[in-house]
């Protein structure tokens, strides 16, 4: 029995907007992993993430991030995109646990001229 693929609202609309062969590609890999016993052994797992953690799945220059659930048999796509451009919104992915944002106490430096008298 192999795993249930779940795609986001975000990864369906990219998947849309790149080439039909990239997405298609795309897909097939991920349903391929999900047909495999031990699909953590053929992705990376990503730094942080907590309890579910991340992972890619390299298809040529494109990433997939997933969250894999062992307990239930579930993969989530969480985001594809480009390698350049996926990495950067992983704050945004659903279920990562975060804190409030750090405040700054460093005053914020005016970038106009000054003018000499």
């Amino acid at each position: 029995m192999g795993y249930t693929v779940k795609l986001t609202a975000a990864v369906v609309r990219n998947l849309a907007k790149m080439p039909a062969s990239v997405g298609t590609r795309i897909f097939d890999e991920v349903e391929a992993l999900a047909q495999e016993p031990d699909p953590t052994r053929h992705v990376k797992k990503l730094k942080g993430g907590g309890q579910n953690p991340f992972y890619s799945l390299r298809v040529g220059k494109y990433r997939a991030i997933l969250n894999i659930c062992d307990d239930v048999l579930l993969i989530v796509a969480v985001e594809v995109g480009h390698r350049s451009k996926v990495y950067g919104s992983t704050d945004s992915f659903p279920g990562k646990n975060r804190g409030p944002a750090p405040q700054n106490d460093i005053p914020a430096i005016s970038r106009e001229k000054s003018t000499r008298s």
